[in-house]
Formats: structure tokens, sequence, C-alpha cells
């Protein structure tokens, strides 16, 4: 398993323990396993950067055991060995269709044994953790989530790429180089040891995460010149009909790109035929419920608005192939 894994899966499990036990040790001792402690010699204790977060995030003191001490363990492995032999050992023979499920036998088993009474004192496992339990100090509001790490170089377009998906970074730190904090939910971005920029993070591949405030100024204006709010307002100017039918062809929210690009097309047509004309040509295609792009186009060619009769449907083209419905009657009549 690679370095990165044990990382993760080390902090992750010290916090779920944390969340078990209901409250925060003052020091934590954990073994010398390389996802915690980088180095640790008699003068000098190197922990990685995941530990450190933790630690300061609950606010505990780190304490590594000492190299090659069995001793500093020995309770730690007795348990173990118990865990083993009273929790797992009984479910080596048992089938489980889902993590659920396993979880919950293994919770019941841990359950056992914590209620098991000691065979050499008074008591049991539980009974002993209540009175150690005041102890604890009360857990943060939010449980301590893993971040990996990564050091990028900002891109000319100002948007780092992870995970196949685009987040923005402020346009000054175009070339420079900046640190990624990226978590489950939420990837955040420093530089110079500043939060610069934070998003949630996205799963969906392709896509662009951009804040408004990160972008160039002229980068800023041409995208609003594009935004939904923009166009709708183009339409209204234009007149109060094509306003209209920019608000039904925009529907419900949220908008879409290609609702967004149905807009622009609807704002083209007043350069192609004159505001004057794409005006009628709504106005009466909202009277006569024929409101597709499509059909705005087809009735400003016909210029059906000035006449007032329908738009005649296409007329199919004369071919050899194609036959008149009369002949497929007379055919059954004569059978």
């Amino acid at each position: 398993m690679g370095g990165k894994f044990q990382r993760e899966y080390a902090v992750d499990g010290i916090a779920r323990a944390l969340s078990f036990f209901g409250g925060v040790v003052a020091t934590l001792v954990p073994d010398n396993l390389k996802a915690g402690v980088i180095s640790h010699t008699k003068r000098v204790i190197r922990l990685s950067r995941a530990i450190v977060e933790l630690a300061s995030y609950y606010r505990l003191w780190v304490d590594p055991t000492r190299v090659r001490r069995p001793r500093d363990k020995a309770k730690v492995e007795e348990r173990v060995r118990a865990v083993q032999n009273w929790v797992l050992a009984p479910l080596r023979d048992e089938h489980f269709t889902s993590l659920d499920e396993l979880n919950k036998a293994i919770a019941k088993g841990v359950d056992e044994l914590n209620n098991r009474p000691f065979t050499k004192m008074t008591g049991s496992r539980t009974e002993r953790f209540q009175t150690e339990r005041p102890y604890l100090r009360p857990l943060p509001t939010e449980p301590f989530s893993y971040g990996r790490w990564l050091s990028l170089k900002v891109p000319p377009n100002y948007h780092l790429t992870i995970g196949e998906v685009s987040y923005s970074v402020p346009y000054v730190l175009v070339a420079k180089t900046v640190e990624v904090r990226i978590t489950e939910g939420l990837v955040e971005i420093f530089h110079a040891g500043q939060r610069v920029g934070s998003h949630q993070r996205s799963y969906q591949k392709g896509e662009v995460t951009t804040d408004v405030a990160h972008l160039h100024p002229k980068h800023a204006a041409y995208l609003d010149s594009l935004s939904i709010e923009t166009i709708t307002a183009r339409l209204v100017a234009i007149g109060p009909s094509v306003g209209a039918l920019g608000d039904l062809l925009v529907g419900e929210p949220p908008v879409s790109e290609a609702k967004r690009r149905l807009l622009t097309r609807l704002v083209d047509l007043a350069h192609v035929y004159g505001a004057d004309e794409l005006e009628a040509a709504c106005h009466w295609a909202l009277a006569n419920n024929t409101t597709s792009l499509a059909s705005i186009v087809s009735i400003l060619d016909t210029k059906v608005y000035l006449t007032g009769d329908q738009p005649q449907p296409p007329v199919s083209p004369i071919h050899d192939n194609l036959r008149h419905h009369d002949e497929f009657t007379n055919t059954q009549r004569d059978a």
C-alpha cells in the first residue's frame, strides 16, 4: 500500500477513534508508522504533515512510542490480540453482502468484548472507561477531514486541474507555485502561507469551477456579458414580447449552458432581421403558442405576422419512391 493511502487511513483511523470515544485525549501515543512519524531520534521527532494537522485540529500532544521499546505499547498489543480473538475470529466463516452489514457485526462484537468481565479484577472495559470519560475534552463541532497536499504551478488560464476538474486561482498568481489542500469536500489554495482560494470539491469530470473574484477584470467583464441576467436584460431592451419569449425559453432553474446559447441566438436574430421585426415575430408567436426558436426563424422568414396567416407546412419533394395515401387506400379496397 502506498504512503499516501497509509497516511490517509492512519489519520482517518485516529479521528474515528476519537469520535468513538466521544472526546479528545490530552496526549496521543502512536506507533512509529511512517504515515505518522517521519523520523524519531533521541533529539528530534519529525511528524508527518497529516499528523501535525490532526494534532492542531484537536489540540492534543503527540508523543510517539520509543523506537525498539515494545514495553511502551505492550497493553495496546494485548488489546489488538483480544479484538482479533473475540471480534474478528468469530466472523471468519460469515458471509456479508454489504459493508454496513459487516460494520454492524463488528460493532456487536466490540460491545460484547467491552462488556465482558475482567478475569483478574472487578468490572469490565466499559465500566473502566466510564471512570475515565470525564477527563476527555469535548470533540470539535465538525469532524477532522484528512487533507492531501499538492504543489502546483498556476497555468496561464489560472485554473488548476485536479482529478479532471478545474478550479480557479487568483489571476495574479499565474506562473507561480501554490500549495493545494484537497479533502473529501473541499479544495483550498495557499500561497506564501495564506489561503487565497477555496472551492467546494466537484466529482463531475470536465467541470470548471470559477470564483469571480479570481478573474482578470477584462475576463470578468466578458463573462458578465455572457451571463443569463445580462442576456435577459438585452432581450427586454429589444421589446417586451422578445423578453417574454426569453423567459419562456429559460424556464425553471438551474439555467444550463444550452439555454444560455439559446438566448444568445435569440439576441442575434435582432441583428439579422432587426429589432422591430423580431419583436413583431415574437408577439405573433406568443399569441399563437409557437415559441420554439426554429418557429421564430420561420415566422421571420415568412413574415406571417404581417398577413395573419398561419405558416404553411413544408411541401414534400416530388420523388418516384413517394406514393400518395389514396394509392394505399385503393389497394386495400381492391384486396
